[in-house]
């Protein structure tokens, strides 16, 4: 049992350093001396320095995505009712742009363990993204279902094909 809880841990805390911490790629959490912010202390406890409530909005959102998909991790470990599906309602949509790139990141690793992945946004440089990295060779499927109010209800697109059209009869259906 203490091995699970340890790997739980470790998981759990790989998990925040990836979505906080910067790598070489981004550099967003360095201090005035050029310095690496650590965001987690080694008790797993946030440091002191990162008060949640002194936060943006941004930032705020940020962190409880973070804490969203740990749990999600910690979830996998021993539960016997896992679901093989993740809805994500417009995460995105109030994120800079280094908060998008670390939920993006998020949800294609999710993707690869889920049988399915929803998510729901409005930012239309996310849905290019989806289609990009969808075809992309190696990478995940991905269908953009986009919805619109219509003449006659509501109109659905799947990549850019329209879908759930009734067949055309002789007479027209009225409810």
């Amino acid at each position: 049992m203490y091995q699970d809880a340890r790997y739980a841990r470790t998981a759990t805390t790989d998990a925040l350093k990836a979505l906080f911490e910067a790598n070489s790629e981004n550099n967003y959490h360095d201090n005035e001396e050029g310095n690496n912010i650590s965001v987690l202390e080694p008790s797993l406890s946030i440091a002191p320095t990162l008060n949640y409530a002194k936060k943006g909005g941004n930032e705020r959102k940020r962190v409880d995505l973070a804490l969203f998909f740990a749990l999600f991790i910690i979830s996998e470990f021993k539960s016997p009712h896992r679901a093989g599906y993740m809805l994500v309602d417009e995460a995105f949509d109030s994120l800079d742009k280094a908060g998008q790139a670390s939920v993006l990141k998020w949800c294609h690793w999710s993707a690869k363990r889920l049988t399915y992945l929803f998510v729901i946004t409005h930012n239309q440089s996310l849905v290019r993204i989806a289609e990009e990295k969808g075809t992309a060779e190696g990478g995940i499927g991905a269908s953009v279902v986009t919805a619109k109010a219509g003449n006659k209800g509501t109109e659905l697109k799947v990549n850019g094909v329209r879908i759930g059209i009734l067949p055309v009869s002789g007479r027209e259906h009225r409810a």
